[in-house]
């Protein structure tokens, strides 16, 4: 047995340790193919698929660092990877610098709400370079320190907080005229905060916000507050901030930008927001003559809008609080009703006929999916087509036909695709292809709209210019509409009008450097012109959708939500443009076309991922990280003492997941040392599957001491749009001689005799169904249920024991648990058999009260504040008669435990607890993150039928640090 336990055990040693050989897994799953090919300063790992991304990084990439290396003062060059990925469709890009600087970017087109550069992944890696630089802005003693023991041994991460990061990037992305301080849309939150009076202090931007706008808030102020530092005191005096703040030249922030600029960091915030222009608006749209609120049950002050659709007789809205495609009609829009509860909610459009609904969900699969669907109103059934990461759908009428059009996404191409839909009975049963236009690398259409006379709008993004396409399905003819030089669109919708000429009009948002997002039209025919608002409103004006009688809903984006209005276009200002339509140039791409002769592809050989993690350094920590373990009777818990006197090595791949450590550690008050290995890994960015791995083992004076092994991961598998199933298993294997652990003090040596030899093993493996969301306005506000079943077993072996009697406890377990928002947050879960102690346990909790407090006071800078809670909860546990533990397989006497429950042959446990709770950020460094949260709580238990180890009445404050839930 002793040999079987021990094989078992290396064996999971040696599966972690070759783990990276076959795990392409989280940003390169499904990749093939993968190349590498090496610049001055970088290596470029890709996939062949995305060999025409690599190729602009290969030709630019070195120049971008140069450049930065003049304007930042970089005194010690360094190299890192660049991996590129098209493996999911949602555009992001990352930067770490552990266990080594290394950057990631996801190579898929961005939506037009991230579009701000001619060339989107070129500049979305400067971006991210910027951070590499930024951060590594290294004296030569750091530099060589990080040359030893790894790059994650960054002062920076102690004192630069998101909004100094993220202000870094933003600002200097868009020195060149491009970028996010010069597009309008991006600017108005800023704007806007000013014009609500409620502009936020530097201390309230740094990345510890967890509601609306959160971390974008860093990216909003921290980028204008850089900007104009920049502008101010020139980049000499930035990049000596960043030179103190990395090499811990002051303690804190705001210290070292007291030492380089001579003034308070909360004087220059000061001085930054009086020079803020913003235009002559009222604080509230509603009182300007040409905006009425859409007086709606929906439309509060914490609503969240992310989606606009409308045909001029109904207006559809997709709250993102609660998950909610709503839907009112006019032409009076007083009241609204659910539609339909679908999380992930990126485009809405309906059909000029009102019938069809186009949705397009973000589904959080294996990597971010978009995934389209129509939504039949008269029938209240969904069609989902089959056809992967197809964006921003919309169905359209050319006579008795009805077709669908969307974005088809791969690498930087972007794919017009549409779709005739065949109908039986009523029903749409298939969608069959009819016309697939491939636009040229980096070009971007968005917001494809569609009239019942088979004509179909979609903006044209090339470069930093805009136009509107027009295409003719019955001619299959393809007309551009320039915009005028500097405007930049979004949200284009068709207005459901009869116009002379057969010509048609379609409404946009529209801003420039200088101006926020306003209202624009176009009217095709013989004449066509744009007509351009020249009126700003506050919240500017975001994804419009035509609400009939000339006026037009759009969404406002505030400081605390974003909410919906109606604007009347007849009592606005415009200006007339006359616009020259022009045939759509016809040189496109083919996606598979021939990347031999590129020189990132001649310049580059397979990629061997075991061997670039042997050459790539990790970081060492002067620190054992392994434990010594004693098992409690009972077997519910381990009891741990770490090794501490060590070495442990981290490394990974160069897409950061899976992580690998290796560490072995000596503890004097055991006499003992460990060493053993740690791996995790999964899909990273979404919880769809998720696994980590540990192993070590033991020594002391007597030789072989104890192995222990520990294996777990947990699956979320979409099943519709809101449930999922759940999947997971934790199991724990310990083997061998135990540390005493609770007989001695903390500086005296714990024998572990040679007669203490034991085998255990915890095993809790669970499945369920469920569809909890967040389905309110409130940070708790959750609802839905999950119901399932766990699997426990316990086993405890003394091995050297001459007749010796293993326990082996089995049991099945059922689970279930409900959270309603209705009126307040509000929980019940209950467990039949959740431990071999107990038959039944139910738990009730109430939220009494609760309030957003989002504010760091100026005299405790160093902690943000988020809420207040105050709930009330009832736990009660129902027990065998003298609390005898259950026996295996309890579930199969299930009738009998309730029928003794029934007859009053049960033991009986209860708790009342009332508790208050202060939660809050650190505000400082790497840590002013809403992971990082942790709360102050004071509670008040009182026991009806307390336990016997237990007071009737008690009283503790406690803090208790993870992730928020009620």
């Amino acid at each position: 047995m002793k040999k079987i336990v021990l094989f078992l055990t290396n064996a999971i040693l040696v599966m972690s340790l070759c783990n990276p050989l076959f795990a392409y897994d989280s940003v390169m799953e499904g990749q093939k193919q993968i190349r590498i090919s090496q610049t001055k300063y970088f290596d470029i790992i890709f996939p062949e698929k995305s060999a025409q991304s690599a190729q602009i990084l290969f030709e630019k990439a070195d120049e971008f660092y140069e450049d930065l290396k003049t304007k930042l003062n970089l005194q010690n060059d360094f190299r890192l990877p660049v991996v590129i990925s098209p493996a999911q469709d949602e555009f992001n890009a990352y930067q770490s610098c552990a266990p080594f600087n290394h950057i990631v970017v996801f190579d898929t087109p961005p939506a037009a709400k991230n579009s701000f550069f001619d060339q989107e992944l070129l500049n979305t890696f400067r971006h991210e370079l910027i951070h590499a630089v930024t951060f590594n802005l290294r004296s030569r003693f750091l530099y060589n320190f990080n040359r030893i023991f790894g790059d994650t041994w960054n002062p920076a991460l102690l004192t630069t907080t998101l909004a100094m990061a993220e202000g870094a990037t933003v600002s200097m992305e868009s020195d060149a005229g491009q970028g996010r301080m010069n597009s309008g849309f991006h600017l108005n939150l800023v704007r806007q905060a000013k014009i609500q009076g409620k502009f936020p202090k530097y201390s309230e931007i740094q990345g510890a916000m967890d509601i609306y706008p959160s971390a974008g808030a860093s990216y909003y102020f921290g980028g204008a507050f850089s900007w104009y530092l920049q502008k101010t005191y020139g980049m000499e005096k930035y990049a000596q901030f960043w030179y103190r703040c990395v090499n811990l030249k002051s303690l804190t922030y705001f210290g070292a930008f007291k030492k380089v600029y001579g003034i308070s960091i909360k004087k220059a915030w000061q001085d930054f927001y009086e020079s803020i222009e913003v235009p002559p608006v009222q604080a509230d749209p509603v009182e300007e003559e040409f905006s009425i609120p859409l007086n709606v049950k929906s439309n509060k002050k914490k609503s969240l809008f992310m989606c606009l659709a409308g045909n001029g007789k109904k207006i559809i809205y997709y709250d993102q609080n609660e998950s909610t495609i709503r839907q009112s009609i006019g032409p009076e829009y007083k009241n609204d009703r659910k539609l339909l509860k679908i999380p992930g909610i990126t485009s809405l459009s309906l059909s000029q006929d009102g019938r069809y609904l186009g949705i397009t969900q973000m589904k959080q699969q294996y990597h971010p999916t978009s995934v389209s669907s129509i939504y039949d109103l008269k029938q209240k059934k969904t069609f989902t087509l089959k056809q992967k990461n197809l964006r921003e759908i919309c169905i359209f009428n050319n006579g008795n036909t009805t077709y669908a059009a969307a974005i088809k996404t791969f690498s930087q191409y972007s794919t017009l695709c549409i779709y005739s839909l065949e109908m039986r009975k009523g029903k749409i049963k298939k969608a069959h292809p009819v016309l697939s236009k491939q636009f040229s690398f980096g070009q971007g259409i968005f917001s494809p709209c569609g009239t019942t006379d088979g004509n179909l709008f979609f903006i044209l993004k090339q470069g930093p210019a805009y136009s509107i396409v027009n295409l003719e399905m019955q001619t299959g003819n393809y007309k551009e509409y320039p915009m005028p030089q500097g405007i930049i669109l979004q949200g284009l919708s068709v207005v459901n009008e009869q116009f002379a000429d057969n010509a048609a009009r379609l409404s946009f948002c529209y801003a420039t450097k200088n101006q926020g997002p306003r209202i624009g039209s176009l009217t095709t025919g013989q004449k066509p012109e744009i007509g351009l608002s020249k009126v700003d409103v506050a919240g500017g004006v975001f994804s419009t959708a035509y609400a009939g009688n000339k006026k037009f809903a759009y969404i406002g984006e505030f400081f605390n939500g974003k909410q919906i209005f109606l604007l009347d276009s007849s009592k606005i200002k415009s200006q007339s443009l006359s616009v020259a339509p022009k045939t759509l140039s016809e040189k496109y791409e083919n996606q598979e076309a021939c990347t031999e002769n590129l020189s990132v592809i001649k310049n580059s050989h397979n990629f061997n991922l075991p061997l670039y993690m042997i050459k790539k350094q990790g970081t060492l920590v002067p620190l054992g990280l392994m434990n010594t373990y004693e098992v409690n009777s009972s077997v519910d818990t381990f009891n741990t003492r770490i090794l501490p006197l060590g070495l442990t090595y981290v490394t990974s791949t160069p897409w950061t997941i899976p992580i690998i450590a290796l560490s072995g550690g000596y503890n004097y008050t055991t006499n003992s040392a460990a060493f053993g290995t740690f791996v995790y890994g999964g899909s990273y960015q979404t919880d769809f599957f998720n696994y980590s791995c540990l192993a070590d083992v033991e020594f002391d004076s007597q030789g072989f001491k104890q192995t222990y092994g520990k294996l777990d991961f947990s699956n979320n598998i979409p099943l519709t749009a809101l449930f999922s199933l759940n999947l997971s298993e934790d199991f724990q294997l310990l083997y061998g001689r135990q540390s005493n652990l609770q007989e001695k003090g903390i500086f005296e040596i714990l024998s572990s005799p040679l007669d203490m030899n034991f085998l255990t093993i915890k095993n809790k493996a669970s499945v369920s169904v469920g569809n909890i969301h967040h389905s309110g306005k409130g940070h708790f506000d959750y609802s839905g249920f999950a119901f399932g079943a766990f699997y426990n077993q316990k086993f405890l072996r003394k091995i050297t024991e001459p007749a010796w009697t293993a326990r082996n406890f089995q049991n099945i377990g059922l689970a279930l648990n409900i959270k309603n928002s209705f009126l307040r947050p509000s929980t019940f879960q209950t467990e039949i058999f959740p431990t071999e102690s107990y038959i039944a346990a139910a738990y009730a909790n109430l939220m009494l009260f609760d309030a957003e407090i989002q504010k760091s006071t100026n005299f405790l800078p160093l902690f943000y504040f988020n809420r207040l809670k105050i709930n009330i909860s009832y736990l009660a546990k129902f027990a065998n008669e003298n609390k005898t533990p259950l026996k295996s397989w309890a579930i199969a006497q299930l009738p009998e435990h309730f029928t003794n429950i029934k007859d009053g042959k049960f033991e009986y446990f209860d708790q009342v607890t009332l508790t208050a709770s202060l939660y809050a950020t650190p505000n400082i460094g790497g840590l002013a993150r809403p992971s990082f949260q942790f709360s102050l709580n004071a509670e008040l238990n009182y026991r009806f039928y307390a336990e016997p180890d237990q007071k009737q009445l008690a009283f503790g404050i406690y803090t208790n640090f993870g992730t928020l839930k009620l």
